[in-house]
C-alpha cells in the first residue's frame, strides 16, 4: 500500500472501512503542553524533506494543525522505573536516538469516538485501516543503527510492536478525561514531567490488553519512521486504537518519494479503575 500525498492525513487509497459522519470537534485548550524542538532534533529531522514539512508545519503558530508535546515515555521516572525500557534502555544514539511526538489540536470529541470497535479491528485485513479524520498523533522516530536492528539493515520486529504500543498509548490518552489539566495539577505529577501518558505514579491504570501487530514489509534501518495514530472507539473499560508506520521509498534521489505502510497494528485496553459496564 503506497502513499503519495504530502498531506498527514491518509491518502484515498489508504481509506479501508473506518467511515464516520461529520465528526465533531472540541476546541483546543488556552495551554497546551508544547514540546520546544531543540536545535540537534531540529538539525537532525530535517535532514529529510518529509519530516522536515510535517516539523515546518507543526510550528507555524496557533494555526497550525499539528504541535509537538513532551513524549512521557522518553523520560524514566527514577523514582518507579516507570519508562525505563523506553526512556534509558532504547534512548540512545544507537537505537532510538530522536523522537519528536505531534499532536492534532482539534480532536474528535469522546462522545463521537465509536461506542463498538470497527468490524475486524483485531484481526487481519488486506489493507490496513485507516480513519476518515486525521490521526491524533504523529510520531517521527529515527531508527539507529545497529540498536534497532534485528536482521540486517532491518528493525526487530519487537522494537516495531513496542513503537505501536508506545504511540497508540498517547493517542489514547488525549481522550482520556482529566488530560486537559491545569499548569497547578501539572506541578503536582510529580513523576510525569508534564506527560500526556497515563501513569501508574499518578494512580491511572489503564492497560494493554491486546496488541495486534502486522508486518507488511521490511522496516528499514538506519531510516525515519513515521507512526500515526488513532483512537477510534471506546466501551465502558475498553478503548480501541489503531496505527500505522510508514516509510519512504527508495526513489533514486527523486522527490517526492512516495511512501508505504510497513506495519500496521491495533490495541485493546483496559481501564482497570473505570466501573465494570
Amino acid at each position: 500500500m503506497t502513499e503519495h500525498s504530502q498531506t498527514d492525513g491518509a491518502s484515498k487509497s489508504e481509506r479501508g472501512g473506518l467511515q464516520s459522519s461529520e465528526t465533531k470537534v472540541i476546541p483546543e485548550r488556552k495551554t497546551l503542553d508544547v514540546h520546544t524542538i531543540t536545535p540537534d532534533e531540529w538539525e537532525h529531522f530535517t535532514r529529510n524533506a518529509w519530516a522536515r514539512s510535517l516539523l515546518t508545519a507543526a510550528t507555524q503558530g496557533s494555526n497550525s494543525e499539528y504541535v509537538p508535546i513532551p513524549t512521557g515515555p522518553r523520560q524514566m521516572k527514577p523514582d518507579t522505573g516507570e519508562d525505563g525500557f523506553m526512556g534509558q534502555t532504547l534512548n540512545s544514539a544507537t537505537a532510538l536516538p530522536f523522537y519528536i511526538t505531534l499532536r492534532r489540536r482539534k480532536l474528535a470529541t469522546a462522545e463521537e469516538l465509536l461506542r463498538d470497535p470497527p468490524r475486524g479491528v483485531m484481526e487481519y485485513q488486506r489493507k490496513p485501516l485507516t480513519p476518515e479524520r486525521p490521526p491524533d498523533t504523529i510520531t517521527l522516530v529515527s531508527l539507529g543503527f545497529p540498536g534497532a536492528c534485528g536482521y540486517p539493515s532491518t528493525a526487530h520486529g519487537g522494537l516495531v510492536a513496542t513503537l505501536f504500543d508506545e504511540c497508540m498509548s498517547l493517542a489514547l490518552a488525549l481522550y482520556e478525561p482529566g488530560h486537559e489539566e491545569s499548569p497547578q495539577q501539572q506541578e503536582r505529577r510529580k513523576y510525569e514531567r508534564n506527560s500526556p501518558r497515563p501513569s501508574a505514579a499518578r494512580g491511572d491504570r489503564i492497560y494493554t490488553a491486546q496488541l495486534t501487530v502486522r508486518y507488511r514489509q521490511p522496516v528499514q534501518v538506519p531510516a525515519l519512521l513515521v507512526v500515526r495514530a488513532w483512537c477510534v472507539a471506546r466501551k465502558g473499560r475498553k478503548t480501541w486504537t489503531i496505527a500505522q508506520a510508514l516509510q519512504e521509498v527508495d526513489s533514486d534521489g527523486k522527490e517526492p518519494r512516495s511512501r508505504t505502510i510497513r506495519a500496521d497494528a491495533s490495541a485493546l485496553w483496559i481501564n482497570s479503575d473505570a466501573p465494570k459496564l
